[in-house]
């Protein structure tokens, strides 16, 4: 169960770095 959390949480937080690269992306580059 622990693992799974971990792996999930990994999922998520990769997700997110993703996410708010593009974010940041979309705002330097217009």
């Amino acid at each position: 169960m622990t693992t799974q959390k971990i792996v999930n949480r990994d999922f998520i937080l990769s997700f997110f770095t993703q996410f708010v690269f593009s974010l940041v992306f979309c705002i330097l580059i217009p």
